[in-house]
């Protein structure tokens, strides 16, 4: 696709003329992206987002990028439809009270990519319209220079971080027209942001030596409303932003730590892989869990 092309091509140089960049996390906590309705190419759209730090971004991708189904223009039941939509909104945003233009003719680049999502064509009912809700997987990044008074100085790649769903709607039409046969058609899309899973965390030890060669014991703890259980290990993350892989082993048993009658999850990472630099107060663990959902959590700890 050329989102990827296009991501891979701009960000690299970008970071290659504007110098040095540090990493950083924005949590998005609700936004939407809602395009024209949809077509057998691509259809651009508004997009809004908001998130921790005081994030907000309002701008629009132009027709050449945006959302696509393929699958179904006219389709039976039974059918597998693709849902994705990426693209470089160009407009407005403001982090850490700071406001920003982004576009790809600026200094700041806003990108997002919602992929992997399937559904397949319901059978016909007794109404002519149907609604599909489908998960997707997101990422994303927003690259601005750390104070935008000096736009060509030091700056940040902040790691978008949430869940999405698309919102599908389908509408029974006759196909060919007066053929006496029927397909589904999709008629309209909306992408929405779902805010990440916040989740308690238990670092050991809760002071670390940066330079230690050694590991770090996280337990994971299940509540009524997430099982720890279920998270795809192979998906955690864990460090300075959250995004480093330092994972070294999960036990194979879940254990009760927390002695609430619920199973928690323990992890040990790699020290030296975390990131993580003398003088700074807090870890991030990332994950995902097997049905999709998105976790994050944050502990305190004190580092030398």
């Amino acid at each position: 696709m050329r989102f990827s092309v296009v991501q891979s091509v701009s960000f690299s140089v970008f970071v290659a003329l504007l110098g040095s960049a540090s990493a950083g996390t924005i949590n998005l906590t609700s936004g939407s992206f809602d395009p024209a309705p949809p077509t057998s190419g691509l259809s651009g759209g508004p997009v809004h987002f908001e998130g921790d730090r005081g994030f907000t971004s309002d701008g629009s991708v132009g027709g050449n990028e945006g959302s696509q189904i393929t699958g179904c223009e006219f389709c039976t039941p039974g059918t597998t439809i693709h849902l994705s939509a990426a693209g470089y909104p160009v407009g407005e945003a403001t982090l850490d009270g700071f406001s920003f233009t982004s576009g790809l003719q600026t200094p700041e680049i806003l990108y997002f990519q919602m992929l992997g999502g399937e559904v397949i064509a319901p059978p016909f009912g007794p109404s002519s319209i149907a609604t599909l809700v489908v998960p997707l997987e997101f990422s994303g990044f927003f690259d601005h220079a750390i104070d935008p008074a000096f736009p060509f100085g030091e700056r940040a790649i902040e790691t978008l971080v949430a869940n999405a769903v698309a919102t599908l709607t389908l509408t029974r039409v006759e196909f060919p027209p007066s053929s006496g046969e029927f397909r589904w058609r999709p008629t309209d899309i909306v992408y929405d942001i779902v805010p990440i899973v916040s989740v308690v965390i238990d670092l050991t030890p809760s002071t670390i030596n940066a330079k230690s060669h050694g590991k770090i014991s996280v337990t994971i703890l299940s509540s009524q409303t997430f099982d720890a259980t279920t998270i795809d290990q192979q998906t955690l993350r864990f460090g300075k932003t959250g995004q480093e892989q330092s994972l070294r082993s999960c036990r194979k048993h879940a254990k009760d730590k927390s002695r609430d009658g619920l199973s928690d999850l323990v992890c040990s990472f790699e020290t030296a892989a975390t990131g993580l630099q003398a003088g700074d107060t807090a870890a991030i663990l990332t994950g995902t869990t097997s049905n999709g959902t998105s976790f994050s959590g944050t502990e305190s700890v004190r580092v030398h």
